[in-house]
């Protein structure tokens, strides 16, 4: 059996593999899934969180696995998981990019959010400023290094492919952990 790292992406905490981490632990499977520092329950402050101190905090993770493990990242977890290969290749089963970036080398997360035409379940989603009803769909906090999502956006911006029931959870938690 193997070991799962799952990571997941931006607004999101450890809570989102909840469907999933049961199922691999049904078939045998050891699974991790952490709230990345700053994320979802963890409190680490906001001002020490960046991408390097998510790859070191997984990293940890990986290198005290008893096995090398099957390291998943989603949508901006998979900038993550490249991070951490490249720091402990030998610690890596397989690496797995669920609906998620990866980046060439030399190139940002925000080179790519720039790359291709605007798609319609996108478009207008994620604006910084308010809408015409005057409602703040993203608050960017404080000096422009963080953001929050308004929890009523949550479900038509994140999962409105979702089946109800799913995406209903996934707004109540998201919420819960703002």
């Amino acid at each position: 059996m193997a070991t799962f790292v799952l990571i997941h992406g931006a607004w999101h905490g450890g809570w989102c593999w909840d469907e999933v981490a049961p199922l691999l632990r049904k078939a045998g499977h050891t699974v991790v899934a952490p709230d990345l520092p700053g994320m979802g329950k963890d409190k680490t402050p906001l001002e020490k969180v960046n991408l390097s101190a998510w790859t070191m905090f997984v990293t940890d993770i990986v290198a005290q696995s008893f096995e090398s493990v099957v390291l998943v990242g989603h949508s901006r977890g998979g900038i993550v998981i490249s991070e951490v290969a490249q720091l402990v290749p030998d610690r890596i089963q397989t690496l797995v990019y669920l609906a998620a970036f990866l980046v060439p080398n030399g190139k940002t997360l925000a080179d790519m959010l720039a790359v291709g035409p605007a798609r319609p379940v996108s478009e207008g989603a994620v604006q910084m400023d308010q809408s015409d009803a005057g409602e703040r769909i993203v608050d960017l906090g404080q000096h422009g290094h963080t953001s929050t999502i308004a929890p009523a956006k949550v479900v038509p911006v994140f999962y409105n492919t979702t089946p109800e029931p799913l995406a209903a959870r996934a707004a109540k938690l998201s919420a819960a952990n703002r």
